[in-house]
């Protein structure tokens, strides 16, 4: 599923081209029936405005290809319609006048993989079960942002702000955490494998049964963390603050624990791990 804002162009006899479209995931269909004349539903075509940046013309089938084409909106690339530039440039200028604005809080299992998303602002998005393997999201503000089963695999998070995000279950095997704002964050069950945490603030975030095996958090915060019966082997923690961290039941098998501020007692407890 992409995200998208559907826009409707109309191709009158004579004039400039009209668009129509509706702030949230509205149809082409319900554009059509509230916003245009019957007689001049023949002479319309489909664009959607993909989240974050992206104009696409939507003629999925060789009816809607033909039509494009007999409008004189598009051009035919390896089999694909596309507008042509000059329409492109009047459907942006259009875009850019108009208030429409994607919502962040239908984002939920958005293919969103490989997106360039640096600094985007996106407090409290609903990305649950989102798809942003590979997506560059340094610097974004994801302060509450619902991420709960998300796919980051392989995600540029570096700096991000992610203060009590909920990222339970989400997979962030081999992503780039350095420097991110975690503080709270729920990451309960994630997959962190192999992932850059160094510098990370977790602190007061809960990583229960979080695999962070040959995670790389040295130089992190992870005071007051809730690390009970997490995966830490082989993880590199030189320097990380641990201090009244919970690690009841953790992993440290062939863990870096050089210059780590952890107490005996914490070491005995996660020496229980069953």
């Amino acid at each position: 599923m992409c995200i998208g804002i559907a826009i409707v162009g109309i191709v009158p006899e004579s004039g400039p081209i009209q668009f129509f479209g509706k702030n949230g995931n509205s149809s082409h269909d319900i554009i059509l029936s509230e916003c245009v004349k019957v007689e001049l539903h023949n002479r319309s075509f489909k664009i959607e405005y993909i989240f974050p940046n992206q104009l696409r013309l939507d003629a999925p089938d060789d009816a809607c290809k033909a039509q494009a084409i007999e409008l004189g909106i598009a051009d035919i690339n390896f089999g694909v319609a596309t507008l042509k530039l000059d329409i492109f440039a009047q459907a942006l200028n259009w875009l850019q006048m108009s208030n429409l604005k994607h919502d962040k809080t239908t984002m939920h299992r958005a293919d969103l993989s490989g997106a360039d998303l640096s600094g985007a602002d996106l407090p409290r998005a609903n990305l649950y079960g989102a798809n942003l393997s590979g997506a560059d999201l340094s610097g974004a503000n994801l302060s509450g942002a619902n991420l709960y089963g998300a796919n980051l695999y392989g995600a540029n998070l570096s700096r991000a702000d992610l203060p009590r995000a909920n990222l339970y279950g989400a997979n962030l095997s081999g992503a780039d955490l350095s420097g991110a704002n975690l503080y709270g964050a729920n990451l309960s069950e994630a997959d962190l494998s192999g992932a850059n945490l160094s510098r990370a603030n977790l602190s007061g975030a809960d990583l229960s049964g979080a695999n962070l095996s040959g995670a790389d958090l040295s130089g992190a915060n992870l005071s007051r963390a809730d690390l009970s019966w997490a995966d830490l082997s082989g993880a590199n923690l030189s320097g990380a603050n641990l201090s009244r961290a919970c690690l009841y039941g953790a992993d440290l098998s062939r863990t870096d624990l050089t210059e780590v501020d952890i107490s005996d007692e914490q070491k005995e407890i996660a020496k229980k791990r069953k």
